[in-house]
């Protein structure tokens, strides 16, 4: 099959009368690859499992299910794709009603029957191209909002649902926290073992992260092992129990099995302002400074920002506490690869374990 062949856009066209399928066939095919079903049942299988087909146009009388049922069945999917497909009611000459109907339960655009050649191509040539720009859109929109590592939204997709959450949680005076979970020393592992063992790391890191959270709340990886996540109506107590769950989590799962590679894992917590008057970037300062604190006091560790009062007087033990981590970390990773992976491990527990969160 030639190149043009292949690239042909795909239509189905629904009638039960074989005369009218062979005259779209033949006015249709020298420039699309047509499909074409005898009612609305077979129609809308073929809809089911060809996701390349770019329009449907579709007699309204069909034994089974008629143009209007199937009309209906495409606008209520739940695939945005089909649900979005241009559909052409094809009508008799006198049939003003059926057109109207047709277009209250959303119609694209109507061809009166017997089809004219001229009038069937401008409609087939428009609403695909249309639909295949739709498309084309949408799939560079997926791209620039998905990280290609995890599967998860990346920064800027974050950034855009933390403005719809903080909108909605203002709107209806729900507490809104962020959170934000990073992986200490990350770098020192791609060194060790490479970046696939990595990447594969950070995608099972994101799916525990996913898997723990509530459908509600949206996490993301903002590059790096750096990951975020927003919890609509959840308070300081809530968000800083999941934190610490995720945290407790990530620290004692084995990651990229036949490897046994682990984390460091760390969490900051802030919980948004009541008033309409923070501002977006208030928000991100706030939360990197709790997840900053996080990162002195070393692996396993939660802090909340503002910290708490009976949390002050463990700050400066803390800070030590962190210093010293960050010098035994880096002289045991100069040590072979898995000599470094074992004691680096039980120094993360050791510290890890230790630690009171705020």
């Amino acid at each position: 099959m030639s190149d043009n062949a292949e690239a042909r856009p795909k239509l189905l066209v629904a009638d039960d009368s074989k005369v009218m399928r062979l005259s779209a066939k033949k006015i249709l095919e020298p420039e699309f690859e047509l499909v074409v079903e005898p009612d609305g049942v077979a129609a809308w299988e073929r809809l089911s499992k060809e996701r390349d087909i770019l329009a449907l146009f579709s007699d309204v009388g069909m034994p089974g299910m008629d143009g209007y049922q199937l009309l209906e069945r495409i606008r209520s999917s739940e695939d945005s794709l089909l649900q979005a497909l241009p559909v052409i009611i094809v009508t008799g000459n006198d049939e003003e009603s059926a057109r109207d109907k047709a277009l209250e339960k959303g119609a694209t655009d109507f061809i009166t029957k017997p089809f004219d050649r001229t009038q069937l191509l401008a409609r087939a040539r428009a609403h695909a191209s249309h639909d295949r720009m739709r498309r084309r859109a949408r799939e560079l929109e997926a791209s620039n909002v998905e990280d290609s590592v995890t599967g998860l939204g990346n920064a800027r997709y974050f950034e855009k649902r933390l403005r719809e959450a903080r909108a909605h949680c203002l709107r209806h005076g729900y507490p809104l926290a962020l959170l934000r979970v990073d992986l200490m020393d990350f770098e020192a592992l791609v060194k060790r073992r490479g970046k696939r063992v990595a990447a594969d790391v950070l995608r099972e890191v994101g799916a525990v992260l996913q898997d723990s959270l509530r459908e509600e709340d949206v996490v993301a990886r903002l590059g790096g092992a750096r990951f975020a996540v927003i919890c609509p109506d959840n308070d300081r107590s809530g968000a800083k129990a999941l934190a610490e769950r995720l945290v407790e989590t990530l620290g004692g799962t084995k990651f990229a099995a036949e490897h046994q590679a682990t984390v460091a894992p760390v969490a900051g917590v802030y919980l948004a302002s009541d008033s309409a008057d923070e501002k977006l970037e208030a928000i991100y300062q706030s939360v990197q400074a709790a997840l900053s604190e996080a990162g002195q006091r070393g692996p396993g560790t939660v802090m909340v920002h503002p910290p708490t009062a009976e949390a002050e007087p463990d700050q400066a033990r803390s800070r030590m506490e962190g210093a010293l981590y960050d010098r035994l970390h880096k002289m045991l990773s100069r040590l072979p690869g898995e000599s470094a992976d074992r004691v680096i491990a039980r120094l993360q527990e050791a510290f890890g374990g230790s630690r009171d969160s705020a």
